[in-house]
């Protein structure tokens, strides 16, 4: 037998637990987390040892009294499982009671908490309302949220001009990601009017303070010369920096760089380096550089059937040019044996992505019969398909017919 130190109850030697709740098992002098035991719910025995020896007691009856920096701090205990586990719902519990009481970080928390399904089925409609409530309140991080929920239609109406509205909000108080985000409106003209130069001003602005993708931006405008003057140098030591931090579509145009000596000195070993370093994390333009440069032999012995492979792995993963690749080698029988209906079939494939280089040689097959009956009127349509968006020798194929 042994005696409940709660209720002095006795109790067989074969139980553990008292029908009080008292368990013999726990040292309740030793109890320093919130884990075996909800302090919420305890009393008695429990709470003399845990006032003693739990330094969390104090800090959740200073929040339970109303105090929303302790409920605050009581959230991200449960949230971020600081000496407990992590529990989402009494995470939740505690940033609302915090977000009752005005702050508006623990409000942008719980529209978090909706946004992602923490604690609570996802709901964007309740997410956007705490995000707007802390938004409004001046809450940066809230106010980007807000944009980005405009931005992609979530729990609300597509609206570009709302979310730029929200992203300006946000980056005009250091948002770092807001910033990147206006950097984007203004390169695209997408609720901000087309303007390369902003764009450039604020893909900067994030890409001085670490922001990878803006770092990747800011070499894009600098290779193409848009907002900025064209410098190929200034290009490569920005998309150097985004593909450091891991920036895969980064690490292809370094790649591509060093292939054609843009910015960099000619080096197709380290250009192979970086598109397979690209290739690896499944990016299709990398692998359809490394089919270019095994067809080309550049950096490694001219290999058709090596060239074939990477041209169809990327192929399959959706990239266009790789398609329009794979109807060449197989209308001209490199790396395959040649097969005209295996060609058009691919530069069917690439036609239907808007490839003006497949389109005008579907025209061609059409016009003399290539692995397809003859249809002159056929070749015209899809040779006027590719002179549309200026592909030139589709235009004199034109005038041929």
């Amino acid at each position: 037998m042994w005696k409940c130190e709660r209720c002095k109850k006795h109790n067989s030697d074969t139980t553990v637990k008292c029908s009080c709740g008292y368990d013999r098992s726990i040292d309740y002098t030793k109890v320093k987390s919130l884990v075996k035991l909800d302090v919420m719910v305890c009393s008695g025995f429990e709470k003399r040892y845990l006032q003693q020896n739990n330094p969390l007691w104090q800090k959740i009856q200073n929040a339970e009294s109303g105090d929303m920096y302790k409920q605050r701090e009581i959230a991200e205990i449960y949230y971020h499982g600081k000496n407990v586990e992590i529990d989402y719902p009494k995470a939740l519990q505690w940033y609302r009671k915090a977000a009752a009481n005005g702050d508006d970080y623990s409000q942008a928390q719980v529209g978090y908490c909706y946004h992602k399904g923490l604690g609570v089925e996802i709901d964007y409609k309740e997410a956007l309302a705490w995000y707007r409530r802390a938004a409004e309140k001046g809450n940066a991080w809230a106010q980007g949220q807000v944009g980005y929920f405009y931005y992609n239609g979530m729990g609300v109406a597509y609206n570009s001009f709302e979310a730029a509205k929200w992203y300006l909000k946000s980056a005009n108080q250091g948002n770092v990601w807001a910033q990147a985000q206006v950097g984007s409106c203004y390169h695209k003209g997408t609720g901000l009017p087309l303007d390369y130069k902003e764009a450039m001003k604020w893909y900067r602005k994030a890409a001085e303070k670490g922001n990878a993708w803006a770092q990747g931006q800011v070499g894009f405008l600098y290779y193409n010369g848009y907002g900025v003057e064209k410098n190929h140098t200034e290009a490569v030591k920005w998309y150097r920096k985004a593909a450091e931090q891991g920036t895969i579509w980064c690490q292809g145009q370094i790649g591509y760089c060093y292939r054609m000596g843009n910015g960099v000195k000619q080096d197709f070993k380290l250009a192979l380096e970086w598109f397979h370093k690209a290739a690896l994390k499944e990016d299709t333009y990398a692998m359809s550089q490394i089919g270019q440069m095994y067809f080309n032999g550049q950096g490694v012995t001219k290999d058709d059937k090596e060239a074939v492979s990477w041209y169809r792995n990327a192929a399959q993963k959706g990239h266009v040019w790789s398609m329009s690749q794979m109807g060449y080698c197989y209308y001209c029988g490199r790396g395959v044996k040649q097969d005209y209906q295996e060609a058009i079939k691919w530069y069917l494939k690439a036609a239907a992505q808007e490839d003006s280089y497949a389109q005008s040689q579907i025209g061609y097959c059409y016009q003399y019969g290539i692995g397809i009956q003859k249809n002159l009127a056929e070749a015209k349509k899809w040779y006027q398909k590719a002179a549309t968006q200026g592909h030139e020798w589709s235009k004199k194929q034109l005038e041929k017919i």
